[in-house]
């Protein structure tokens, strides 16, 4: 983990004179989970690649993971000072919304265009206040309820039937449909609803830390209860014990830097529960074989024992880079090379763009449903090219004049302005509509 006992603030460091608080591996740790993400929704890829994309939304559980850590290592710096609540609502909608509310428009005019107006208006209100994830909630909600009060039906953990064949790609539909991915944003955006008070109102670190840990079982309780298939993965309650993995993680890094005495024992544990998590992950997955092509999602077992340990092994891997940052190891190096820090540097508008995108280039070429492998490797290979030119485009003329105003509107006082936390700028685009 990251060793910064000589810091007064956690993760800034000195770089050739001058504090740098940004850790270039997670950059390409976004990258990593965004090209994961798109390898899922183009057809070419994910049928051209042994069907092995079609496991590639776990890369929202990496955005999610990311996301925990950086918003309450955020809220963490802000407790104490002036107007937290302030700056980093301010902060956090300049950096979310603005471009978010530009694509909502432009695919909404599209929709219209096409005579989509009872599906457009049906979606739009749900995006404009981003429900997307608190839609389907009360539905699980009651499922829980009832199995929990009123002796209904439990899931069986264990058992096994055959999975159905997993989508491979994103399906040419309705202009509104394209932005299902922002179901993501949703889970977010309510997650810095009431995680940001819990933070900044607590004054002991280890109520926010039992809080974060009863959300986490509370979740996972609910998932299993109220479980239903791979629908319940776009759901707020269910994705709480993923985006709570992020939060325990900034949590155990501050704790961890106070006690510096029992480091290497609590490295240790970190090794055992990684070792640990990963055998259960393992014996999930043999367990629901075959998983290539699959909707694993719809395994319960899956859902509720295989992404918490997922998330874990997200949590002790993040921790690993952050306290490595910077050293010679190979997968570091990796992570550092510029056109992967590049790619996620705009991983939020990529994320944003490369459905819309995607369905727009198989439009204007006729290949919408089509099985010809050639035709939609091409089309794949260039939507993903167009996405990434947009998003690039995106954060030079329009994302990073909005992100100057952050210091102007709600300037980050003292010591969490230096801070920056690592990439407050560069935010994980956490989701999509997977499908």
């Amino acid at each position: 983990m990251l060793d910064i006992q000589n810091s007064s603030r956690p993760f800034v460091r000195q770089e050739a004179g001058r504090i740098s608080s940004r850790i270039p591996e997670l950059d390409g740790i976004r990258a990593v989970a965004i090209l994961l993400v798109i390898g899922c929704h183009y057809e070419g890829f994910c049928r051209g690649l042994g069907l092995v994309p079609s496991v590639g939304w776990i890369g929202v559980d990496i955005f999610f993971v990311l996301s925990g850590f950086l918003i309450t290592s955020i809220l963490l710096e802000l407790r104490g000072t002036e107007s937290p609540f302030r700056t980093f609502y301010v902060r956090r909608v300049l950096r979310i919304l603005p471009i978010y509310y530009a694509t909502v428009l432009v695919v909404s005019c599209l929709s219209l265009l096409n005579h989509e107006h009872q599906v457009n208006l049906r979606n739009l209100i749900s995006r404009v206040f981003l429900l997307q994830s608190l839609v389907h909630a009360p539905e699980l909600m009651n499922r829980a309820y009832q199995a929990l009060f009123h002796a209904g039906p439990h899931p069986a953990l264990l058992l096994r039937s055959p999975l159905p064949p997993a989508m491979d790609g994103f399906p040419c539909g309705p202009w509104a449909y394209t932005l299902g991915v922002a179901w993501s944003l949703s889970v977010e955006e309510y997650f810095y609803a009431f995680w940001a008070p819990v933070v900044l109102l607590f004054r002991k670190t280890s109520a926010i830390t039992v809080s974060a840990i009863l959300i986490v079982a509370g979740s996972i309780t609910v998932q299993y209860l109220g479980f239903s298939g791979y629908t319940d993965y776009f759901n707020f309650p269910c994705k709480m014990n993923t985006v709570m993995a992020g939060a325990l993680l900034a949590l155990y890094m501050q704790w961890r830097r106070k006690r510096s005495g029992i480091r290497k024992t609590l490295d240790r544990w970190a090794v055992v529960l990684g070792a640990a998590s990963f055998v259960l992950f393992l014996l999930v997955l043999l367990w629901n074989r075959p998983i290539l092509g699959r909707e694993l999602r719809d395994s319960p077992s899956f859902m509720v024992v295989g992404v918490p340990s997922i998330s874990i092994l997200f949590f002790l891997s993040i921790g690993w880079v952050i306290d490595r940052s910077g050293g010679d190891q190979h997968v570091l190096r990796l992570l550092r090379l510029r056109p992967l820090r590049q790619l996620g540097t705009v991983s939020y508008s990529l994320y944003l763009f490369h459905v819309p995108v995607y369905q727009a280039i198989q439009l204007c070429t006729g290949t919408c449903g089509s099985n010809r492998m050639v035709l939609q490797w091409t089309v794949s290979i260039a939507s993903l090219i167009v996405s990434i030119f947009l998003a690039l485009m995106s954060w030079k003329y329009i994302e990073s004049p909005i992100l100057k105003l952050k210091d102007r509107w709600a300037p980050a006082p003292g010591s969490a302005r230096s801070f920056r936390l690592i990439s407050e700028k560069h935010d994980t685009p956490t989701a999509r509509d997977f499908r």
